[in-house]
């Protein structure tokens, strides 16, 4: 059954249209002074990849904005987004990112529950962050906008994917049925040198991820290196479960980039009569997508 946020999670991919319209105060479209400034009109679409517009905001969705370092919390309400903007001088840089909680510099995976130290993987964790739903899932889809100028009375802008979306399918179970499923990620992503990359000297978060038909899980997660030792432990899985009353689960010996989507095949071997040779899981790399590019 489809949600308002499924063609997000499907698709994956957010356009924001910003379109700031000043009045004129004379023929020769000069623009007005301070004291006779109209409000600025703001219109923000999202659109999923396929192009069909079949996404739409609903009521109470927020962004923020900056306009010339002023911030602004934009709420959505029947079709508008309030409260107005105005008495903006131009030129102006203009900024947007989304969630609202989030800045242009910066996302805080929030968790909840109590720390724990896994002893299997040797890692200690922060806590559980609750991807469960397509909900909740798009409300860690942490996107931000390159600093714009405005010159004239309208600016286009996009907003860009700066997390990681990790699809993990269970291919073959070999007649197991896993439970417990946890996925993991860094807590923070910061920019740095103008990178969504780096998400060093944080805490561990696992993950609720959200399953679908098949044993799909389906995660945000923060972009960086999960196959090296951090001051928590490491390396950090993508994935555990428990099978057979064993916690098994894949890491991944590759970077994660900022903005992209990556799917893997995931197979389960039984822990209790596998080999030593044999992997208790085995993690394929099957698809990368750049969530960013134009289609």
């Amino acid at each position: 059954m489809k949600t308002r946020h499924w063609n997000l999670i499907q698709g994956f991919t957010l356009a924001a249209l910003l379109s700031l319209c000043m009045a004129c105060s004379s023929e020769d479209d000069n623009l007005p002074q301070n004291e006779d400034k109209q409000p600025v009109q703001v219109n923000i679409t999202r659109a999923t990849t396929d192009g069909s517009g079949n996404w739409s905001w609903q009521n109470n969705d927020q962004v923020g904005l900056s306009i010339n370092g002023t911030t602004k919390t934009l709420t959505y309400n029947n079709g508008s987004w309030t409260p107005a903007i105005t008495g903006i001088n131009l030129p102006a840089t203009v900024e947007a990112w989304y969630p609202v909680s989030a800045t242009m510099d910066r996302f805080e995976m929030l968790y909840a529950g109590n720390e724990y130290y896994d002893d299997v993987y040797q890692i200690q964790i922060a806590g559980i962050n609750d991807q469960s739903s397509p909900d909740k899932l798009a409300k860690m889809d942490y996107m931000t906008t390159d600093a714009t100028t405005l010159s004239d009375a309208s600016l286009d802008v996009t907003l860009r994917h700066r997390m990681c979306h990790v699809t993990i399918r269970v291919a073959q179970n070999n007649g197991l049925t896993p439970s417990e499923v946890n996925m993991y990620s860094y807590s923070i992503v910061r920019r740095l040198n103008n990178e969504y990359d780096d998400a060093t000297a944080c805490e561990y978060v696992a993950i609720k991820p959200y399953i679908t038909e098949g044993n799909t899980y389906q995660s945000i997660i923060t972009p960086g290196l999960y196959y090296a030792n951090d001051a928590w432990g490491g390396p950090l899985p993508l994935i555990t479960m428990v099978v057979n009353g064993i916690k098994v689960g894949a890491t991944y010996n590759q970077d994660l980039d900022s903005g992209n989507a990556y799917t893997f095949n995931l197979t389960i071997n039984n822990p209790s009569t596998r080999s030593a040779s044999t992997s208790e899981c085995e993690l394929e790399l099957v698809e990368v997508q750049d969530m960013n590019e134009n289609r």
